[in-house]
């Protein structure tokens, strides 16, 4: 091969490397472009994703808020003895009973009315005694009990007659003698005698009574 042959084969490499240099930079350039592409398409289809995400999340806390508003939770643990509204979509007031609830513990609250002129003798931390308003009073026990809380101020009854309320927690759910039980449930009526000191309430009430009719039987 002559000097001229090898000077040209060298021309003509050095002319393919700079066009293989130039194809490569090319392919580079083409490259990036698509990778900026995909990752733009990503980074989008990313974006869609989280806004949606975020529309879903805030359907679904609506959802558990409504889901929440339609369900009821009891403060006690126990078993239900009556419901009152058991219509789809019925419309309760504020304040109305919808369910009654033999709570599962062994101590009740009983809510008793005490008459005005008796408050200064009640505090909350009395002891007290709870008995059936019946003849089955005399069968069984006294259930003792300790007051939990006065009201405030009066209530109004249905005759136009002032009371306050008193909480009394009982130490039981029955009353009992022997082997015999009776057991509390919503709406049962009872009487409770508070202890002040060595004496119930009831003993103030009855004394003057008595008195009188001590001295109505000594003038006979």
């Amino acid at each position: 091969m002559s000097a001229s042959e090898v000077e040209g084969r060298i021309v003509e490499n050095k002319a393919n490397l700079v066009t293989a240099n130039a194809a490569w930079k090319e392919a580079q350039f083409e490259l990036k472009l698509i990778e900026n592409e995909f990752k733009e398409e990503v980074n989008k289809e990313l974006e869609e994703a989280n806004t949606n995400l975020d529309e879903l999340n805030q359907r679904l806390n609506k959802f558990d808020d409504s889901l929440e508003r339609t369900t009821l939770r009891s403060p006690v643990t126990g078993i239900i003895k009556t419901v009152y509204f058991s219509t789809a979509g019925g419309v309760i007031k504020p304040g109305e009973t919808i369910i009654d609830i033999v709570p599962g513990q062994d101590s009740l609250v009983i809510e008793a009315k005490l008459p005005t002129q008796d408050i200064g003798y009640v505090q909350a931390g009395q002891e007290a005694f709870i008995q059936l308003a019946s003849a089955d009073a005399m069968k069984f026990d006294k259930l003792p009990g300790k007051v939990k809380h006065v009201s405030p101020d009066t209530i109004i009854s249905n005759d136009g007659l002032p009371f306050y309320t008193v909480k009394i927690e009982t130490k039981n759910d029955h009353f009992e003698r022997a082997s015999n039980k009776y057991y509390l449930y919503p709406g049962m009526q009872v009487t409770a005698s508070i202890k002040i000191g060595d004496r119930t309430v009831m003993d103030y009430i009855l004394d003057p009574l008595q008195a009188a009719m001590d001295e109505a039987m000594t003038e006979r």
